[in-house]
């Protein structure tokens, strides 16, 4: 059974990529290619607490692909 989770989102912008992680105190996104447990994805790259692996934003498909394992979870403040 697949972790990994794909979402389809309306995130076009990296600028407003930049601003969310800004405002809910992550680090910077970075481009580039993740490693999310067994696959790949490719965009801008997000960490959040304690996830191990980064959120990853293609802005081109519109889509987030993150691995989600183990019940964690992130709100932003």
């Amino acid at each position: 059974m697949s972790h990994i989770v794909t979402i389809e989102t309306q995130v076009r912008d990296p600028a407003a990529i930049e601003l969310a992680c800004a405002r809910s105190n992550l680090p910077p996104a970075v481009f580039g290619t993740a490693m999310l447990f067994s696959e790949t994805a490719t965009g801008w790259q997000v960490q959040l607490p304690e996830w191990h692996y980064p959120v990853v934003s293609n802005v081109e498909q519109s889509r987030l692909h993150f691995y989600k394992f183990g019940g964690s979870s992130f709100s932003p403040a």
